[in-house]
């Protein structure tokens, strides 16, 4: 995979776009999710400014996925690389990438099932 931090991606695979993090492994990455569920349905979704993101890449062509009343999920998660081909379709300006990481940075990734599990849990 050829992608930044940062960088908003598709699959045919998943449901929502995911803001890739890192490389985790040869098989899979660190991300998290898109959604425009709110914050009063899902208390773990951080709303997220226009300001943090991009309308376009360096050429000028208008990404796919822009800020719509959006949120993230705060939870870092692996994602598996076979779940692809992921496509770039937006990306997050540098504010909104540091955004990400103060909430994430202390976080440990864990598979989406998992974390269902443990929100089940919880509750």
């Amino acid at each position: 995979m050829d992608f930044q931090p940062g960088d908003i991606l598709r699959s045919k695979k998943t449901k929502h776009p995911i803001i890739f993090l890192d490389e985790i492994h040869v098989d899979s990455f660190c991300g998290c999710i898109i959604t425009h569920a709110s914050s009063s349905q899902y208390p773990e979704n951080i709303k997220l400014a226009r300001k943090h993101f991009l309308d376009s890449d360096l050429q000028g062509k208008a990404f796919s996925i822009q800020w719509d009343q959006t949120y993230f999920v705060d939870v870092k998660l692996e994602k598996k690389k076979d779940w692809g081909p992921f496509t770039r379709q937006g990306k997050l300006s540098d504010e909104g990438l540091k955004f990400l990481h103060d909430y994430l940075n202390n976080k440990k990734p864990k598979i989406w099932t998992d974390f269902l599990k443990e929100k089940r849990s919880s509750t």
